[in-house]
């Protein structure tokens, strides 16, 4: 499956290692992975002094990142003009999600893995953006589906030791698993689909369903 990922999601599965069990959830391969042009320039900048990046983050996320945008496709293809200026003119949409948005078209079967809800919330409630929306309706993963996903098929203890010591990087991370590693499987589901939930009826089915 084609899978177009924003950077503030890649970011966040770096911090908590689940890269590889993001892409096993979501069924795509590394090739099948197509990041922003400016992802490298984002997740590690500074690019001319690395060293920096690497203290900010810790070297073995840095590393982590580095590996993965080096195995994965990045965004070639122009997006279509019109589309884009749509969604550049639409308040709330990030700049990245619209060119995110907008080359989806390029592709005809695909999912729009991201974490920016602003964005989603903007494009489902902006009336000239409607094209692009409806195209990417049920089409569209959060970072929390991804987390379900993974607890299915890795296991919850095996999600609560990665994501435990990565709360930081992450509000509804810090809101769910409060309780570090005292907390439990039927906590953390309920609160992740109450998040999943609330968004899908905000964005009015743009979120792929289970």
């Amino acid at each position: 499956m084609i899978c177009l990922s924003d950077n503030d999601l890649i970011r966040k599965l770096a911090a908590c290692d689940l890269l590889e069990e993001a892409l096993a959830a979501l069924e795509a391969t590394r090739d099948e992975v197509f990041v922003l042009p400016t992802a490298r320039y984002v997740l590690l900048k500074p690019i001319k002094k690395p060293e920096q990046a690497k203290v900010r983050m810790g070297e073995a996320v840095f590393e982590r990142l580095k590996a993965f945008l080096e195995s994965v496709q990045t965004l070639s293809a122009p997006p279509p003009a019109a589309e884009q200026q749509l969604l550049d003119d639409a308040v709330g949409i990030d700049a990245g999600e619209a060119v995110l948005f907008s080359s989806t078209a390029h592709f005809a079967e695909f999912l729009v893995a991201t974490s920016d809800k602003t964005s989603l919330r903007a494009l489902a409630s902006t009336p000239a953006c409607q094209p692009v929306f409806q195209r990417l309706q049920g089409h569209v993963i959060t970072f929390e589906q991804i987390l379900v996903r993974v607890i299915d098929r890795i296991g919850f203890e095996s999600l609560l030791a990665k994501v435990v010591p990565a709360l930081h990087c992450d509000t509804v991370l810090r809101a769910v698993f409060g309780s570090g590693l005292e907390a439990t499987e039927a906590n953390v589901r309920s609160g992740l689909i109450g998040y999943i939930e609330h968004l899908r009826r905000e964005t009015n089915g743009l979120l792929i369903t289970p």
